[in-house]
This record gives C-alpha cells, structure tokens and sequence, in this order.
C-alpha cells in the first residue's frame, strides 16, 4: 500500500462532476457562505472562492492552489 488512491476513470470523473457541479456551485454564490467568509476574516468574492477550493487540500502552498 503506498497511500496513493486508485485512478479514476475519466468517463466516471465526468459523471460524478455532471451528477455533483450544481450542489458544489452553491457554495460559491450563497450570501451566507460569502457571509461566513467575511466573518473569518476573508474579503470579497475571490479570497472566499480559493479559500473554499483549496480547504480539501489542507495546508497548501499559493503555488499549489493557483497551479493549472
């Protein structure tokens, strides 16, 4: 075992995302969580957004969640 997750199939990564975007787009668009941001101490829109899609990452470097 060396702690590395099986890959995934492109055809069922697409899927997941079909079946999942709606529900995950909520997060960035919802006053409240724009609300709960603030009250962290993030400002505006863009602070919020990568905030929120890098948390899965956990400690993260700029240059790794700014990466393509």
């Amino acid at each position: 075992m060396t702690g590395v997750p099986p890959a995934i199939e492109p055809s069922t990564a697409r899927r997941m995302w079909q079946l999942l975007e709606t529900i995950h787009a909520v997060v960035y668009f919802a006053p409240e969580v724009l609300d709960a941001y603030t009250a962290v101490g993030l400002k505006g829109f863009w602070m919020g957004y990568f905030a929120g899609r890098s948390a899965p990452l956990g400690a993260a470097s700029p240059e790794v969640v700014t990466a393509k």
